[in-house]
């Protein structure tokens, strides 16, 4: 059994595909990993894409599901793939050099307590439009304590016990924000983020008030219909100050936490000014409920461009 495998899951992704799968294949450094994309109810021709990079590459493959749900790929490839370290990314993600070695060193060597480990997730450097720049801008966070779906890494075992405990085998199939869900299962002294980049592309100005009014379905969504699976020692609410006395606190250069404090501002006023603009997207989403495929449409995800 090699060191890992690569999920890549891909939802139309016809633009990036190529450019996220030679990015991850030359980012492996010594390892030996196989590159899965699950690519799940493409419309376009990520599939076919990806099938002719296949006759170039003996370590990757193509898995074809006609469901367009990320939740059923990711319950897929975890249920398939058995290797100890298990990588997920999306489709249009690109990232920076070593992160991979550094997520599954962490998992292996520095902290075998470790579940799950992500990356900061940044915009990317070129190739933007001046919308995507500044929305890329808003959501820079003040410090990233939380796990960002783009690329992240799980030690297997402990993830499946974890699932045992909740008498879950997977993410269940309508669960909208894998990455969320993800971090509320499994417990704060187990998560962790490492400093390595991923870069993605950021939605359109347009777009941005239909992914926030996404993210508020999602959380809407998580922590009514499935809050009974985060119960648990460790999982009160902390207050606002409280947590933001936490992220300033994070160990971070002053440039940084300056840029985060800046966008932080920056989109606190772009939600109160536009707040009836968002609301009128949340309300287009439908009530929430346990199927959320009606709400991961092209212009609700933070990488709009397809």
């Amino acid at each position: 059994m090699k060191d890992l495998c690569v999920c890549i899951l891909a939802h139309n992704e016809q633009k990036h595909i190529a450019e996220t799968i030679g990015a991850i294949a030359e980012n492996c450094g010594t390892l030996d990993l196989d590159i899965k994309v699950y690519a799940n109810g493409c419309t376009d021709n990520t599939e076919e894409i990806v099938r002719s990079l296949c006759r170039g590459r003996s370590n990757l493959y193509l898995r074809e599901l006609r469901k367009p749900s990320k939740a059923n790929a990711w319950n897929v490839a975890f249920s398939e793939n058995k290797n100890p370290i298990l990588v997920f990314a999306d489709g249009d993600v690109v990232p920076e050099a070593g992160a991979i070695e550094a997520l599954y060193g962490l998992l292996t060597k520095e902290n075998k307590q470790t579940v799950v480990v992500g990356c900061s997730f940044w915009p990317r450097k070129a190739g933007l439009t001046w919308g995507q720049r500044f929305t890329g801008f808003l959501q820079i966070p003040v410090r990233q304590d939380f796990l960002a779906g783009g690329l992240y890494a799980i030690r297997r075992q402990g993830l499946a016990q974890e699932f045992a405990q909740r008498n879950i085998d997977g993410i269940p199939s309508g669960v909208t924000g894998d990455d969320t869900f993800l971090q509320l299962v499994v417990p704060p002294d187990r998560f962790s983020i490492i400093s390595h980049r991923v870069y993605y592309e950021p939605p359109e100005l347009e777009d941005y008030w239909k992914y926030l009014a996404r993210i508020r379905w999602q959380e809407e969504q998580l922590f009514t219909v499935f809050s009974a699976l985060f119960t648990g020692p460790g999982r009160e609410e902390k207050a606002f100050g409280v947590r933001m006395k936490e992220k300033i606190a994070g160990r971070q250069g002053a440039g940084r936490l300056l840029l985060g404090l800046m966008a932080g501002g920056a989109r606190s006023v772009m939600k109160t000014v536009f707040r009836k603009k968002i609301d009128g997207c949340y309300r287009a989403l439908g009530p929430v409920g346990n199927e959320g495929g009606n709400v991961l449409s092209r212009a609700t995800r933070s990488q709009s461009a397809k």
